[in-house]
């Protein structure tokens, strides 16, 4: 018996194949914290190129990424050579699925959230806040998102004044509890 294969379906293998995925090299950060690690740097390599292709599913990538981050963000925190800007990329990457989807802008709140909870449990195990710049810059970049986007952490399970509590005192300073602050009233 001969295999079917639809032609509308080859049509569109054939617009949608896309050989080489191009990113910024400034992610490859995030690949070296992996090194170490084979499977896991072969992992992130992929879910790279799945999150700058240009058809991609995108609940389907950021709920991958919010996995893997969730999984492996001790390794980024504990080998990257460059902790800190590599904690901002992901971040970074997480940013960039808000769009017109409100659905989707509402995962990816949720996600960044999960994360930032992720990084604040490790606190307490590393004797050094390696990556304190990078996470006042990404609460500033939660604050300054548009609104339409700002107000989907709103609609989230988590919230901010949820992580605050759960934020080490020690690592506080001024700085920080000002963008706590107007995160909380904004």
């Amino acid at each position: 018996m001969q295999k079917f294969t639809s032609k509308a379906l080859l049509a569109n293998l054939e617009k949608t194949f896309v050989k080489e995925v191009k990113y910024s090299p400034s992610y490859f950060v995030i690949i070296d914290a992996f090194s170490q690690y084979p499977a896991l740097k072969e992992q992130i390599t992929n879910l790279l190129r799945e999150t700058f292709h240009p058809y991609k599913n995108p609940p389907l990538v950021l709920e991958d990424l919010r996995k893997f981050f969730s999984q492996n963000l001790f390794i980024v925190l504990e080998h990257s050579k460059k902790t800190d800007e590599a904690f901002w990329l992901i971040f970074d990457l997480f940013f960039k699925f808000f769009g017109d989807n409100h659905a989707l802008n509402i995962k990816c709140a949720e996600a960044i959230f999960s994360i930032l909870e992720k990084t604040i449990s490790f606190l307490e195990k590393t004797s050094v806040f390696k990556i304190k710049k990078a996470f006042k810059e990404v609460l500033k970049a939660i604050y300054t998102l548009p609104e339409k986007y700002f107000l989907c952490f709103l609609e989230s399970y988590y919230s901010f004044k949820r992580l605050l509590k759960r934020f080490p005192e020690e690592f506080l300073d001024e700085e920080l509890t000002k963008i706590f602050e107007g995160l909380l009233k904004r």
